[in-house]
């Protein structure tokens, strides 16, 4: 990794040189293509034997008939799968927490032995009220993620993706419009704050607007060109590969920061030069580099959401309210990030702060380099 991570920095380095400084390159090439060899031979072993698989756990909920001698009326079938990575002994228990719900008799008397691969039967007197998977470990988690997939009695699909440190994941149980709305909402805010390749296209995107009507109107055409996708995308009308999605997401952070770097480097160039002064169509139509790398992000965008998966019922409900709360989120942080510029020009004066925001982009270029060079050399 750290091999790879001074091999990012080189590129960047390479990437945000002015079309004068390329002659001295010519000296260095050898040395930079041997490093770009050592860095994939040291790096690929790694990817082949990184096991990024999550615990797989899947809930099925189904009608039990009622007859005389039966109280229950629902059943509950867990199924789980556990990566092979996991030492004998260290398995995790996988249970079902629900009110109303427990195994049944038979079962509940014996003692629970956990498996790589398993499943239990939960009978339940009435509808759960609360419903999740408790997953605990005897010992620490050896850094697994999980994977719920849940299924109602009608057939609706639930996809929970949790974090190595969530032992108990909570399973919506209303499928009414406003649980949709508000799990959905939440799921598009929490992907935006987290999903730091689009904040950092967003950065540069406000960089090289430079003003808040320029802002405005290549915001729009982001918001518009990646809403676009990410529904034909959800609908399975257009669909790309997540892997070379991926990819060009970084690779569209490089390419705007790439693009500010140039221009600023220029611009303190005491030699001026036909190239250096000529400000490219990025820069003069900001919404131009919205709109197009927009499309793309989009993808990226459908990509979580088939993770969280669709209720067959209201998808449609559902990925308006994800991509309503993926906006809201991108507004929030735009907000805050015009805050922030405006506190450091408060504190440091004009002058320093754009220094600051460049030293900041340059970072930005620099982690996106190694992003894409990770993702193409590691993927999954």
């Amino acid at each position: 990794m750290l091999l790879l991570s001074s091999f990012s920095i080189l590129l960047q380095r390479h990437l945000f040189r002015t079309p004068f400084q390329w002659l001295d390159l010519a000296r260095s090439r050898v040395v930079f293509l041997w490093l770009c060899l050592a860095s994939i031979s040291l790096v690929s072993p790694l990817a082949s034997a990184h096991e990024g698989r999550p615990v797989f756990v899947e809930l099925t909920a189904s009608e039990l008939s009622v007859n005389d001698t039966v109280e229950n009326t629902l059943r509950y079938e867990v199924r789980w799968k556990i990566p092979p990575v996991i030492a004998e002994g260290l398995e995790p228990s996988i249970l079902l927490v629900a009110d109303s719900c427990a195994l049944p008799p038979g079962l509940a008397n014996q003692r629970y032995q956990p498996k790589l691969i398993g499943r239990l039967i939960y009978h339940c007197a009435s509808l759960p009220e609360s419903l999740a998977i408790a997953i605990r470990y005897p010992e620490s988690n050896p850094a697994l993620s999980s994977l719920i997939v849940s299924y109602d009695r009608h057939g609706n699909s639930q996809h929970i993706f949790s974090a190595p440190e969530q032992a108990l994941v909570s399973i919506p149980t209303d499928s009414s419009i406003k649980s949709i709305a508000s799990q959905y909402t939440v799921g598009g805010i929490k992907h935006i704050l987290l999903g730091f390749d689009h904040l950092f296209f967003v950065v540069c995107l406000m960089v090289i607007a430079g003003s808040f009507s320029r802002l405005l109107i290549a915001v729009t055409g982001f918001t518009l060109a990646h809403t676009i996708t990410l529904v034909l995308a959800t609908l399975n009308i257009v669909v790309l590969p997540m892997f070379y999605v991926e990819i060009l997401i970084a690779l569209s952070v490089v390419v705007l920061a790439a693009e500010i770097i140039r221009v600023v480097r220029t611009e303190q160039s005491s030699v001026p030069s036909s190239v250096g002064h000529w400000r490219s169509l990025t820069w003069r139509y900001p919404i131009l580099a919205a709109i197009g790398f927009g499309f793309l992000h989009g993808f990226g965008f459908a990509g979580v959401l088939s993770e969280l998966g669709l209720p067959m019922a209201m998808k449609t409900t559902a990925l308006l309210f994800f991509n309503l709360g993926v906006e809201l989120g991108q507004l929030l942080f735009i907000f805050v990030s015009l805050l922030l510029v405006w506190a450091l020009r408060q504190a440091l004066g004009s002058a320093l702060q754009q220094k600051v925001v460049y030293a900041g982009v340059y970072c930005v270029g620099i982690i996106a380099t190694y992003w894409m060079l990770q993702r193409l050399i590691l993927p999954g």
